[in-house]
């Protein structure tokens, strides 16, 4: 996974696109999806060149008791292609330490899934927010 992830610092358009469009397996299946992920890359490339590359985030995950300390209602959405972190996984590890998270996994979606399925997450999200 991670391989494959930090191919995506790699300033070259190649890279990028690669690693773009095997996080977004899902979503480039289809020519809308391919064309998003595509304004997505060029979107890229010009910040790239516009302004000055800082280190990337790298990805923290949260502790045992930060995740128990969380009071405010949370709505965990993750597609269950998700090809970075395993949604099973972390739905059973947020289901045992902070029960009243709601979580859901989408089928059929992965890590774009707020564009492959933005109706249903959509949904989901106003549902969330209006209970």
């Amino acid at each position: 996974f991670y391989k494959k992830a930090m191919l995506a610092f790699i300033p070259h358009r190649y890279f990028m696109k690669r690693s773009l469009y095997w996080a977004c397996e899902n979503m480039v299946q289809t020519k809308e999806g391919r064309e998003i992920a595509d304004w997505f890359l060029e979107a890229n490339i010009l910040a790239i060149k516009c302004f000055k590359t800082k280190l990337p985030a790298y990805l923290s995950v949260m502790s045992n008791e930060e995740i128990q300390s969380i009071t405010v209602p949370v709505l965990y959405l993750d597609g269950e292609d998700n090809k970075g972190l395993s949604p099973t996984t972390a739905v059973e590890r947020l289901h045992r330490l902070a029960p009243d998270i709601k979580t859901e996994v989408i089928p059929n979606a992965g890590h774009g899934l707020v564009f492959t399925h933005s109706e249903t997450v959509s949904e989901k999200i106003l549902d969330f927010l209006n209970n």
